[in-house]
């Protein structure tokens, strides 16, 4: 397979199915103020083209990679158990019970894939971060005009912007020998989209990478001008769009605890938020929660592929009765998957913590990457049918494998 034919396939889904997909549900959200479904699947599903492609390309030799082995022992019991626990619980089988395992394939598939095209050439750091930062470019284009047509009000769907704003930003700041180097208006542009956006963990994202970025120019001499300008555009950023600051202040207040009683339906909440999609995500752990407790056995092994919890009382009000997804990923994992996967997956946002003190820029930026993505997926859910995370810990899987090289 033609490697310019892979990297097409990913740069069609990522710079123009995303894109189209997540317009065509701005305008409808603004114009009817619903979410459409098939664009939200579509957004999910834009780089399976490319993860088609790619296992093609790599297909004959991948049987024989180290790394399918290890991730075939580490992930196939995860698996067995997901599969087999509606069974064991007796649980009715629905149509999530296929796609919950297909989606959660299709991220182990990307992984393996993403690390055999690494290994081979046909995928380089500094290509990816040149896609990344065209995606960036499209991403603040689309935030800028939505605030603007709506009067500054909050993106009706986030964008999977924490992987390349990591990667550009980390490119830019901490450059490796030989990588790309963005030019400096992408880093305006990206805090600019992170503001824009009005979601907390855009700007908290883009806050913490400059900032580990900084600590470490201390220690490197060639990373302390670009360090500077980042430092100055943000500053200037504030003094320079209106409302800025109030923006930024705003969005942290709505952080803050409620007085008990308050809030709506607060019987089935634990904590109350000013911000409703907070109580949002913290009312699905405690019904998550409560469809636990009715099987026990469920806390030592999880509900399995397709579990569903019940809506009480309706306080989940765009829901129906029986509710499939949630948005924080870790509590989401364990209860379709249990300890086992839970640990899996917090094993690698661990590791990527520890591996952020290396010395190797190459390992220290793609521990950022991972660290940025596993930041969003407490408050948000990108794992399953995410070829975006399984390229990401390819990445730093790939970064560690050659953290010898300069």
């Amino acid at each position: 397979m033609n490697p310019v034919i892979t990297r097409a396939c990913y740069t069609v889904g990522l710079l123009v199915l995303f894109p189209l997909f997540v317009t065509v549900h701005g305008v409808i959200w603004v114009q009817q103020g619903v979410s459409f479904a098939p664009a939200v699947y579509g957004m999910k599903l834009a780089l399976i083209p490319f993860l088609i492609v790619a296992t093609a390309a790599v297909f004959p030799e991948i049987l024989k990679d180290k790394m399918l082995r290890r991730a075939a022992w580490i992930t196939v019991p995860c698996f067995a158990i997901s599969l087999v626990m509606p069974w064991v619980h007796g649980d009715a089988i629905n149509h999530y019970y296929v796609t919950d395992f297909a989606g959660l394939a299709v991220t182990v598939s990307a992984l393996v894939v993403v690390f055999a095209l690494l290994n081979r050439g046909i995928l380089t750091l500094a290509w990816i971060e040149r896609v990344f930062a065209a995606f960036l470019f499209i991403a603040a284009s689309y935030t800028a005009i939505f605030f603007l047509i709506n009067d500054g009000l909050k993106l009706n769907i986030p964008l999977e912007m924490h992987i390349p704003l990591a990667l550009v930003l980390g490119a830019y700041l901490t450059p490796v020998e030989g990588g790309y180097r963005p030019p400096f208006i992408i880093v305006p542009i990206i805090a600019l989209a992170c503001l824009l956006s009005v979601l907390r963990e855009n700007i908290l994202i883009y806050t913490l990478v400059g900032a580990f970025c900084i600590v470490r120019s201390v220690f490197i001499s060639s990373c302390r001008k670009a360090a500077l300008l980042y430092i100055a555009t943000t500053i200037l950023l504030f003094v320079v769009v209106p409302d800025t600051r109030n923006l930024v202040i705003d969005r942290w207040h709505s952080i803050a605890i409620m007085k008990p009683g308050e809030a709506n339906n607060s019987d089935y909440k634990y904590f109350s938020f000013i911000d409703a999609s907070i109580n949002q995500r913290l009312v699905e752990m405690e019904l998550m929660y409560n469809e636990m407790r009715k099987e026990p056995m469920s806390f030592y092994t999880g509900k399995g592929f397709g579990a569903t919890y019940k809506n009480i009382n309706d306080v989940l009000i765009y829901y129906g009765e029986r509710v499939h997804n949630a948005h924080s990923t870790p509590f989401l994992v364990y209860f379709r998957n249990g300890p086992p996967g839970l640990l899996l997956f917090m094993a690698i946002g661990i590791a990527a913590g520890i591996t952020l003190f290396s010395r190797n820029t190459f390992v220290f930026r793609t521990s950022l990457c991972v660290l940025a993505l596993y930041g969003a997926l407490l408050f948000n859910q990108y794992l399953y049918w995410s070829v975006q995370y399984g390229l990401a810990v390819a990445l730093w899987l790939y970064s560690l494998q050659h953290r010898r090289q300069p």
